[in-house]
């Protein structure tokens, strides 16, 4: 098969998304996922539904979509999940061998889209801190795009916007994912008519619970949003994602106020696992929390978890090998997550 394959696949990093067989049977606090799950109206929605056997577009969607971004529906394209909406933006833009700046350590799908669309990727590390290295950034020549987020996953630290500001007048594509924006509260698309050159991306995956439905969306300029559409499949969202989009976006005060469950018992972990005096955990933006391991085995303690049901994650790269990272679950999944740290 290999001459039928392209040369450079051997490049791609590998991403192995996180196996369970019934997440109904574990605590699983390893994805960053909505442990509410969406609003009883999409179940419901869902449940009603009678009309998979034909297709259908996204414009009805995308109108009350814009509505709730505070933009117009020509800014904005339904993707079928966040990664669409990365592959979509990079494949509009890239040609061979054209520079993509990747931030690590950070989400590992702009790496791997940008490699997929015949990209070089140029790392700039950040800091000990997570901090970006803005510097060494707009010192890179030739970058046609830059890859970001804000909150940043893994350390879920928000991008200062007088970093943005300045990676925006360099005049390359800034890609900004804003997959956490809903419990940051902070967004940059006021920014878009003054730098068309910012391109958003969000998710449905986080604050809505729709993780396995895969519903995500770019906010752009009309002309790149244009393009987007050229690109993308005609029916790439399924009928059942724009559905529980739809009835996602009808209870957003229901869906919201899980969000801000969520926060207070981010806070609340923060402070009660700064209490263990091999755990320093990072404070955060988002619905979960990374935290540096001191003097013990990051993969021993999620292993020992395993064996309670509990999911976390460690990582193997050199950068984050002395961290785990925790999902924020409900106050019930949290006093269980802590009594097992205690047991350890």
């Amino acid at each position: 098969m290999k001459k039928f394959l392209r040369s450079d696949l051997e490049l791609l990093p590998d991403y192995t998304p996180a196996h369970v067989t019934d997440p109904r049977a574990v605590i699983k606090l390893d994805s960053n996922e909505n442990v509410y799950g969406p609003s009883p109206r999409v179940i419901q929605a869902l449940g009603d539904t009678r009309t998979w056997q034909f297709y259908f577009g996204q414009d009805d969607v995308r109108e009350q979509l814009a509505r709730y971004a505070n933009v117009a529906p020509e800014n904005i394209v339904i993707t079928n999940g966040g990664d669409e909406s990365i592959d979509l933006v990079l494949r509009a833009v890239l040609e061979n061998g054209d520079v993509v700046i990747d931030a690590p350590p950070s989400f590992e799908m702009y790496r791997i889209s940008a490699i997929a669309n015949r990209a070089r990727v140029v790392d700039v590390p950040r800091f000990e801190n997570f901090a970006l290295d803005v510097e060494t950034i707009c010192k890179t020549p030739n970058a046609k795009v830059i890859c970001l987020a804000s909150p940043n996953n893994p350390d879920g630290q928000l991008l200062p916007r007088a970093d943005l500001l300045r990676l925006l007048e360099l005049g390359a594509l800034v890609m900004l994912d804003e997959a956490y924006f809903e419990y940051a509260g902070e967004s940059a698309v006021d920014l878009l008519p003054r730098f068309p050159n910012l391109v958003i991306v969000r998710t449905f995956s986080k604050w809505a619970g729709l993780a396995g439905l895969r519903v995500g969306y770019v906010i752009a300029s009309a002309e790149f949003i244009n393009a987007l559409h050229k690109l993308r499949a005609p029916y790439n969202v399924n009928w059942a994602g724009l559905v529980a989009a739809r009835e996602s976006l009808n209870d957003a005060d229901y869906l919201m106020n899980n969000v801000r469950a969520t926060i207070a018992e981010r806070e609340r972990m923060c402070v009660e696992l700064n209490k263990f005096d091999w755990l320093e955990p990072i404070p955060s933006k988002t619905n979960f929390l990374l935290m540096r391991v001191r003097g013990r085995e990051p993969q021993t303690i999620k292993q020992k978890l395993a064996e309670k049901h509990i999911l976390l994650r460690a990582f193997r790269s050199e950068r984050l090998k002395d961290y785990i990272r925790i999902s924020i679950g409900t106050p019930e999944m949290n006093a269980t997550v802590l009594s097992a740290l205690n047991e350890l």
